[in-house]
């Protein structure tokens, strides 16, 4: 009796490291399923989610829609291979079919997220290299995406552990388009604050700034960070299912990412726009800057920096960097490329 009760034990042992990940990212997957709703609770009581367009109500909404679709399915897998099949040797030589509609959730997820960031840079620069940036981070975007349904349809169709080889540069793709989208958002958001800052003469504006950036750079790097450690151990270590903890976790971290941009730390800010007769890669930037940073008796003035006539327009701003009516409409004319509506 105590051989055959230690005898799914047995077999189960070299499988330690595929059953352990699949637990460990489920659980981290659980963990922030719960923030993103928390995120969302507290966005909706504040005024910034009154203010906001529809269609950010939708991006957020379908954002969440999709993880609440891959949770279920995770936890489908889940079961699949650590309950109804523990112990059994065969349970990894196909891939349980649930855990094939991840990828393509996550990447629904990572799109949603990465083209609101795309649209961010959009309306912080104006100049062709932003737009450059733009259309760069929205083709390898639609890489992974398109990579990602590639895996799940191809994995869906051949399960079979012996045939997975065969299709090893199709994650390739997908992991390494999002690792470059993502870090072109983080580096071009990095350089648009560094380019206000440098022009901003105010204390409490600096200081607002750098807590941004500090913001800027936490938030737009952990989903870079991620998607490379997956990457890099499903490259290094091909023979287990390390890479799944970080494959069950990400589609979260986009979705918490995208709540933590839109939440911010306060209510109303304003949008900066910053002009100056010097060149700059990126003339036109806007940044999230708290209402009681500015003084209130201050209307209009011109300084000189260097010899150089900078302007600095300011306008009201909701929503981290946009003021939006209630009827979703912004106060700032972006599509004419005039954002201020006063003088500094």
């Amino acid at each position: 009796l105590s051989a055959v009760m230690d005898s799914p034990t047995a077999l189960a042992q070299p499988f330690i490291t595929f059953n352990g990940p699949v637990l460990i990212g489920t659980f981290v997957d659980f963990l922030l399923f719960g923030v993103l709703i928390m995120q969302i609770y507290h966005w909706r009581r504040t005024e910034r989610y009154q203010r906001a367009p529809t269609w950010i109500h939708y991006l957020v909404y379908a954002a969440t829609f999709f993880q609440t679709v891959q949770i279920i399915f995770a936890i489908i897998a889940c079961w699949i291979l650590l309950i109804e099949n523990w112990g059994n040797p065969l349970v990894w030589a196909s891939t349980p079919w649930a855990s094939t509609f991840i990828p393509a959730l996550d990447s629904m997820t990572s799109t949603l997220v990465q083209f609101f960031f795309a649209w961010r840079i959009r309306v912080l620069s104006k100049h062709i290299l932003g737009h450059i940036m733009v259309a760069l981070v929205l083709i390898t975007s639609l890489m992974q995406c398109g990579a990602s349904w590639a895996v799940s349809i191809s994995y869906f169709l051949k399960p079979s552990v012996a045939e997975l080889p065969a299709l090893a540069d199709i994650p390739k793709v997908m992991l390494s388009s999002g690792a470059i989208c993502d870090c072109l958002i983080a580096l071009t958001m990095v350089y648009l604050l560094l380019q206000a800052r440098s022009k901003v003469t105010f204390k409490s504006t600096i200081k607002m700034l750098n807590r941004t950036l500090t913001s800027v750079i936490e938030s737009g790097t952990i989903t870079a960070v991620v998607v490379i450690l997956e990457l890099v151990t499903f490259l290094a270590l091909p023979n287990t299912g390390i890479f799944l903890t970080f494959q069950f976790m990400v589609g979260k971290l986009y979705a918490n990412v995208l709540l933590s941009s839109l939440s911010g730390n306060g209510g109303v800010g304003t949008s900066v726009n910053y002009t100056s007769s010097q060149d700059s890669h990126f003339p036109s930037t806007g940044n999230v800057l708290p209402m009681n940073s500015i003084p209130s008796n201050v209307r209009s003035s011109q300084r000189e920096q260097g010899g150089a006539s900078v302007q600095v327009h300011i306008s009201k701003a909701v929503a981290s960097d946009l003021d939006f009516d209630a009827d979703g409409q912004s106060d700032n004319d972006f599509g004419s490329g005039k954002a201020g509506v006063g003088h500094l």
